[in-house]
């Protein structure tokens, strides 16, 4: 991540974010790693293996995302009402 702030020519790369995020994403580190592809998908808009890879990550943090939300807030009615 060190060279998205060092070289510009890195960051420029839609193929870079793509192996970043599969590495973030391999190593458990989920949100990052979805955070990291919603910012490429807006500065790469028109790169469909990127918004692939972003749409993926959606679909699979699906269940997880509403579990952590009810575990943090148990009672707050709009997340009991995406039960």
């Amino acid at each position: 991540e060190k060279l998205l702030e060092t070289d510009g020519e890195r960051a420029a790369d839609s193929a870079f974010f793509v192996r970043l995020v599969d590495a973030h994403r391999e190593h458990g580190t989920h949100l990052r790693a979805l955070e990291l592809s919603s910012r490429a998908v807006a500065r790469f808009p028109r790169d469909p293996q990127l918004y692939t890879q972003h749409a993926q990550l959606l679909l699979g943090a699906r269940d997880s995302v509403l579990a952590r939300g009810l575990a943090r807030f148990p009672k707050h009615a709009p997340l009991l009402v995406l039960q």
